[in-house]
């Protein structure tokens, strides 16, 4: 948190909008194009059982090839592994507009929130922000945090949660793309209630980037839930 801390001091507000928006231009259309189900589907679950992108299911078919002659084990196969990684981080880094030492990998979205509200330091008086439309793998954890640590949560609509910033705000945690509704959160105006703001380094934000990303064609940003033959 230091380390981000530090970094969006050096920057301007435009580019800190810049970087919080970054995320959300995404071309409906070459996305789409990324899953060969969706020639067929309209795929409305993208969550657990979403639907696998092309090149995410060619670099598994590389990978395990790999494995299955070379083996899992000795200091080339892990030295791959740290790359991997590395490279991946740079590339989350450059999409997000943040230093690739700001970027965690983690098992799943939802275990991301759980380790970052695991860290984060909250107590008695401080309070959490998030959404009257926010998706339980925020609130469980949430919830464990605020049973363990006795500070306060509080829900206002999801068009609200820049406005509903207030003194005793520590940390915003909501979703970048609501589940129930598909709108997209004003990460514009939670920037300037950030770092570098309104409300200075005092306030944090956790936004939660899941699967609701996806979209649809001619309704883009809408959340994906199941499956139906068209």
């Amino acid at each position: 948190m230091a380390t981000r801390g530090a970094w969006i001091a050096r920057r301007s507000r435009a580019e800190e909008y810049e970087a919080a928006n970054r995320i959300a231009r995404v071309d409906a259309e070459t996305f789409r194009a990324e899953f060969p189900v969706l020639e067929r589907l309209a795929f409305l679950n993208a969550g657990t059982d979403g639907p696998v992108p092309r090149r995410g299911h060619d670099a598994a078919v590389r990978q395990l090839e790999r494995e299955l002659t070379d083996g899992r084990a000795g200091m080339p196969h892990f030295m791959r592994l740290f790359e991997f990684a590395t490279k991946l981080r740079e590339r989350l880094a450059d999409a997000l507009g943040c230093p690739p030492d700001d970027v965690a990998l983690t098992r799943s979205t939802s275990d991301g929130v759980a380790t970052v509200l695991s860290a984060f330091p909250l107590g008695p008086g401080d309070e959490v922000l998030t959404s009257d439309e926010e998706h339980p793998g925020v609130l469980a954890p949430l919830e464990g945090a605020r049973r363990r640590r006795g500070f306060d949560v509080r829900v206002v609509p999801f068009a609200e949660l820049a406005n509903g910033v207030g003194g005793r705000t520590r940390l915003v945690a909501c979703s970048h793309v609501s589940w129930v509704s598909g709108r997209v959160v004003d990460a514009a105006a939670l920037a300037w209630r950030g770092p570098g703001g309104r409300h200075g380094p005092r306030v944090r934000f956790l936004r939660r980037l899941g699967p609701e990303v996806a979209m649809r064609p001619g309704r883009e940003r809408q959340p994906l839930r199941a499956a139906r033959a068209r």
